[in-house]
């Protein structure tokens, strides 16, 4: 890694960090923080007595900062919203190395603000363990770009104690990325073969045998998503209905209905994926880009589709959320995609992408709502309350 890619780094990191320490430690917990800062105040008092469950299976997240806090004695509600932060950050900070892979400093550091200015990031960024998940598979991604064998180990450990549903897509992207670079790349393939194999045998002695718990809940949530997220879809396969609630907004339902600064939020989200899309057609086509690294492009916009059209992954793991996992690759398809029409309408592109960017992030962050004197908000199903 060059020294300027090291600074950016850096302050990509830091500057995401304190955005999310800050948002962290100024906003309640809700929803699914709620089920992890219970586990996790059990696991400061009791330890090990409640890791038999889905939630408490993600270590890294809830037990780790629990021993943290049992060595130090450190305030717990503040060591645990400011201890995702430190690992969640590195999303954006990886996903522009990932970029710097094939293209240059402009575009990584515009993708990687296609991903910064994501809702996931600029407006709910406290999303815990697949927080803190998402930080360590960028790391994981970069890792194997590079062909490092003990940083892709470690990455692959981490993952597997951190998140179940995100353990699964990376035991997909390895074993994608080794059958890429059978096909084309087999320079150092041991390191791509010794980290599928870290990942696969973790994930069994973790999941399916010292937590069965979290083992037993994937296999179900897989062959009977219902039963674990609580989620009853109205349609069959073929309707709408029978997605996750964020696909069937994103694909039209109730879209008359809606507030004018939501209709907009969707038209640009459209925008950026299509950028992308169209990026990535062109990413596929130039021979000077990476067999490699286009096998992992191809891999993650096919899982964004299969979120789609299959609704068991839509309702487990949530079309937006593999959507977003995914850019942490297709992202750097983004600035392809403005360059290649800013040519085409001999426009800058830096104008086109400083728009689309803008727009885009005035939306998520819920900045277009304020003009229309609405308030940008997520669903709320649950609240921490403190005694």
């Amino acid at each position: 890694m060059k020294n300027k890619d090291t600074i950016v780094f850096a302050v990509i990191y830091l500057l995401t960090l304190a955005f999310m320490l800050r948002y962290n430690l100024t906003h309640p917990i809700v929803n699914d923080g709620v089920h992890e800062y219970r586990n996790y105040i059990l696991n400061t008092e009791m330890t090990w007595v409640y890791r038999y469950s889905l939630v408490n299976s993600c270590l890294v997240s809830i037990w780790f900062p629990a021993m943290v806090h049992r060595m130090t004695g450190l305030d717990p509600l503040i060591l645990f919203r400011s201890f995702p932060p430190f690992f969640y950050a590195l999303t954006p900070a990886f996903v522009y190395l990932i970029s710097r892979k094939c293209f240059d400093v402009r575009d990584s550091i515009t993708a990687t603000l296609a991903v910064a200015f994501s809702s996931y990031i600029f407006f709910f960024p406290d999303i815990g363990r697949v927080g803190v998940a998402l930080g360590l598979l960028s790391g994981l991604i970069w890792a194997l770009l590079h062909k490092k064998l003990l940083t892709s180990m470690s990455f692959a450990i981490l993952i597997v104690y951190t998140h179940y549903g995100t353990t699964i897509i990376a035991i997909g992207l390895v074993g994608a990325i080794l059958v890429a670079r059978l096909l084309w790349d087999r320079s150092l393939i041991k390191v791509t073969v010794v980290t599928l194999c870290t990942l696969v045998l973790f994930t069994g002695a973790w999941h399916f045998g010292i937590s069965h718990y979290s083992g037993d809940s994937m296999t179900r949530a897989m062959l009977h998503p219902t039963e674990t997220v609580g989620y009853v879809p109205e349609g069959d396969f073929l309707e709408l209905e029978s997605r996750d609630y964020v696909t069937q907004a994103a694909f039209g339902e109730n879209f008359a209905n809606n507030p004018i600064p939501l209709k907009f939020e969707i038209i640009i989200n459209w925008v950026v994926v299509c950028f992308i899309t169209l990026g990535l057609y062109l990413v596929i086509r130039n021979r000077n880009v990476d067999k490699v690294f286009k096998s992992i492009l191809i891999t993650l916009y096919g899982l964004t589709i299969a979120s789609i059209v299959f609704p068991p992954i839509s309702v487990f793991y949530g079309t937006q959320r593999v959507y977003f996992t995914s850019c942490l690759v297709l992202a750097s398809c983004f600035p392809v995609g403005t360059k290649w029409l800013s040519n085409k309408i001999h426009l800058s592109p830096i104008w086109l992408t400083s728009l689309v960017l803008i727009l885009y992030g005035a939306t998520t962050s819920g900045l277009t709502y304020k003009v229309f004197g609405l308030t940008k908000s997520i669903p709320i199903v649950l609240t921490l309350t403190l005694p």
